[in-house]
């Protein structure tokens, strides 16, 4: 009886699997081999190999995004052992678009699971108890070594992704089979484009011993997009400076001249129709702001000035309370987040406080 709740257990799993992978889909026709070689081994008391013809299943998919996982040829033949050891398997695939960039966190891409398909308990890691853990790295192949991945921003092969060492781990019974997270997980920057493998290993520590540690990794195909290059501009020196105008509605009451600077990688696209650059005094209303016809180059500065204009009433005329005092303006860059950069937290004019004081009896003494 026990041994038959244990091709129970197994059974239901791979049919678990069987049915996850067919609702994912595949590029290509399944193999369903390495999934049979889960039922384990017949009861026996002597150690055998045995080896199945894997069936057409027909599990078809058309979406081009989505690729049936790629196992180690370890899993093509597996020798199982009648001492009842255990044996851990760890599966990774992408369910949606394995288009992936360098620097992206792709822990809410990625499903992983583990299994134990051996005939003993398996210990979780977690701190009051050392068992399996799962590194994820990335790897040009889906050759893996063993022990521990090392964690790097820049990309190399093997490289442990950020984040991507999973110590928490849940227990597994018997036939076994659960999903696992833990927090980010952090593809390496400066990846060059083209066709990498995110690749599962678990027990990186060996501290389970396993009837087969030849089937611990599996790695799934992904593709690394070019880097887009993005601009990144400052504003390096401004000045405020009144216009000398009379006091008129629709004049200019001072002007500011400030540089743009792009110390990103990437050219900054030309904004002539938006306030790329503005200033606005603390009510948020009374300011103005100006675009840019020109694209700016990596490392280019240009210089701009536009004015800020006499505030007027209701009634169209210039309003002195609001004319004949100290302003301070906020000048910043991009408020309306209409230029994709590298940086948006260095937009904002910082070197000194943009202040200029229109003073009372102003507008009377400049009305005619």
């Amino acid at each position: 009886m026990k041994e038959f709740l244990q091709k129970v257990m197994r059974g239901a799993s791979v049919l678990l699997i069987l049915y996850v992978i067919s609702s994912c889909g595949g590029e290509k026709q399944m193999d369903s081999s390495s999934l049979l070689m889960l039922l384990g081994p017949e009861s026996s008391l002597q150690t055998q190999t045995d080896s199945y013809e894997a069936p057409s299943l027909g599990f078809q998919n058309t979406d081009v995004n989505q690729v049936e996982p790629e196992f180690d040829s370890g899993f093509e033949a597996i020798e199982y052992n009648s001492s009842s050891e255990s044996d851990l398997m760890v599966y990774v695939y992408f369910p949606g678009s394995r288009q992936l960039k360098p620097g992206e966190d792709i822990s809410r891409k990625l499903s992983l699971q583990v299994a134990n398909f051996g005939g003993n308990f398996v210990a979780g890691n977690r701190p009051d108890q050392e068992g399996y853990m799962i590194d994820l790295v990335l790897s040009k192949d889906k050759v893996v070594p063993e022990g521990y991945a090392t964690y790097s921003a820049d990309f190399k092969e093997d490289v442990l992704l950020g984040g991507g060492r999973i110590s928490n781990t849940p227990d597994l019974a018997m036939g076994a089979l659960l999903t696992v997270s833990e927090g980010s997980n952090i593809l390496p920057k400066n990846i060059p484009a083209g066709d990498y493998y995110v690749c599962a290993r678990v027990d990186i520590g060996s501290k389970i011993a396993e009837s087969n540690e030849g089937n611990n990794t599996n790695c799934f195909p992904i593709s690394i997009q070019s880097e887009e290059l993005l601009p990144d501009l400052i504003i390096p020196r401004a000045s405020i400076y009144p216009s000398g105008m009379k006091c008129r509605a629709y004049k200019p009451m001072m002007y500011i001249t400030a540089e743009i600077k792009n110390i990103g990688e990437g050219p900054s696209a030309v904004m002539p129709n938006v306030g790329i650059i503005n200033a606005l005094e603390p009510d948020e209303i009374h300011g103005n702001g100006i675009g840019y016809t020109s694209i700016i180059q990596p490392g280019e500065t240009i210089t701009v000035t536009f004015p800020i204009y006499f505030p007027i009433n209701e009634s169209l005329e210039v309003d002195t309370s609001l004319a004949e005092k100290k302003h301070t303006f906020d000048l910043r860059l991009n408020r309306g987040s209409w230029l994709h950069e590298s940086n948006v937290q260095n937009n904002a004019y910082i070197r000194k406080p943009l202040e200029l004081t229109i003073p009372e009896g102003y507008c009377k003494s400049h009305s005619n």
